[in-house]
């Protein structure tokens, strides 16, 4: 039994009960293996599955049991327990959390997105996610080439960096070809057995999340390929800082380590000429990345139209990444967080135009955040497509799933699925919280829209 579960009788069900089949999702014909009723029609269909008992969740429900009637023997009695069997749950107020809205309740629409679905239907259902596991999968290895391929520009930099420099514009121009010029392209989650917050892969993360920005202001191949390599090569110049410096957050170094940080864009721009690169484009990306719009950021404090587009554009990215990937995990952001904090607190410093489009591109629950869905289930969104970022990809979390058999949900299938609000990760019960984020993190990248 799961923790925090109450075993009862199939009689007893009713709408509004948060219950768990206690299968795996390809063993019958719902959507979801866990979720809250919402009509008669899935209670009869649940009794067509033969069951006699199901489990259901009280913080989770928004309804109580049916009473059982009179028992017919002294047994019967013990048909429904007082209080769950499980220990109690340590975040025992995450039902009033996550239904704390109208009343206490969280609207649920008519049909929950979990009508039983046919036996053709079921199969769709297992090969689109088999598609969408391919896929991924098929981006990973891109992406995880493509850091090899950052680690072997960065270690030719001094030995031999004519080889270096054509690594580097091989390497955004294969980006450019694979992992943004899909007419449908998504934004995935890494998996995270990835993470990293190496130079190596931060400069891919900003690298792909500006060359998505850049592409969807339509700019020109060369221009975007000059931003490709700025962002590539933006950090650049931290091979030249002592690792003890760059091992500490932005806003813990005392003045002579900030100071010795800064030097990385100085070194940057001079290991630019030995690399032979000198578009003044990608020049001014790599000195001006950490300059803001309101004149107080370094090494000049520019302000406004002296920072450059494509500069603003890097300097969002970097940013982004970096909130979301500190060097202290305790501290790090969810995107959606880091996507809200830059918006609100940071307007004066970004581009708001820029941000405004960057929200838009990773859409308004990026990859890596962690929802409530109008069903009762907890999920993390994996993929979001740019035709409708308001209903992205999604992997639903159920432990009682085996985590490499999890269900993967798009929900512009389900229509009448939606997420209601983004959680933090101290909202989640531990067991669900550990199999959707095994290491909190997340990397980005760009695939083909399996669902297209």
């Amino acid at each position: 039994m799961a923790e925090g579960s109450i075993r009862i009788k199939i009689e007893q069900v009713c709408p509004g009960l948060y219950i768990s089949l206690g299968e795996r999702w390809i063993d019958h014909d719902f959507l979801f293996n866990s979720f809250r009723l919402s009509s008669q029609a899935q209670i009869a269909k649940l009794r067509e599955m033969g069951l006699t008992h199901i489990e259901y969740f009280p913080a989770r429900s928004t309804a109580q049991p049916l009473p059982l009637a009179a028992p017919a023997s002294p047994d019967a009695v013990h048909e429904q327990p007082a209080q769950p069997v499980a220990t109690p749950d340590p975040n025992e107020n995450l039902a009033g959390e996550l239904s704390q809205r109208n009343g206490g309740l969280t609207p649920i629409s008519e049909k929950g997105g979990l009508t039983p679905i046919s036996g053709a239907g079921r199969e769709l259902r297992m090969a689109r996610v088999a598609a969408r596991r391919e896929e991924l999968a098929r981006c990973e290895k891109a992406y995880l080439r493509s850091v090899e391929a950052v680690r072997g520009l960065m270690a030719d930099v001094f030995i031999a960096p004519r080889e270096a420099r054509e690594k580097a514009s091989g390497l955004v121009d294969s980006i450019i070809d694979d992992l943004v010029a899909s007419q449908h392209a998504v934004v995935n989650l890494m998996s995270d057995s990835l993470l990293d917050t190496g130079v190596r892969y931060h400069s891919l993360n900003v690298t792909i999340l500006s060359l998505l920005l850049g592409r969807s202001l339509q700019l020109d191949p060369e221009v975007l390929n000059h931003l490709g390599m700025g962002a590539l090569l933006h950090d650049l110049g931290k091979v030249m800082v002592p690792a003890g410096v760059l091992r500490i957050d932005a806003g813990l170094r005392n003045r002579h380590q900030e100071a010795s940080y800064r030097t990385h864009v100085d070194h940057g721009t001079q290991l630019c000429g030995q690399l032979g690169i000198d578009q003044p484009s990608v020049i001014e990306i790599i000195r001006n990345h950490h300059e803001r719009l309101d004149g107080q950021g370094f090494p000049n404090g520019l302000v406004k139209e002296q920072i450059s587009v494509l500069t603003r554009i890097v300097s969002i990215a970097n940013r982004f990444d970096g909130l979301c990937h500190t060097i202290d995990p305790t501290r790090a952001m969810t995107p959606a967080e880091a996507l809200a904090s830059m918006y609100r607190r940071e307007s004066a410093a970004l581009d708001v135009s820029l941000m405004q489009r960057f929200i838009k591109c990773l859409g308004v629950w990026p990859a890596g955040t962690l929802v409530q869905l109008s069903n009762g289930a907890v999920a993390l969104v994996t993929a979001v497509a740019p035709d409708d970022t308001l209903r992205p990809t999604v992997m639903v979390g159920d432990p009682s799933v085996p985590r490499a058999e999890a269900l993967i949900v798009d929900l512009r299938e389900a229509q009448d699925v939606r997420i209601e609000r983004a959680l933090r990760p101290g909202e989640l019960e531990p067991a669900v919280l550990a199999y959707l984020l095994p290491r909190m993190g997340s990397q980005v990248f760009v695939g083909r829209d399996v669902g297209q």
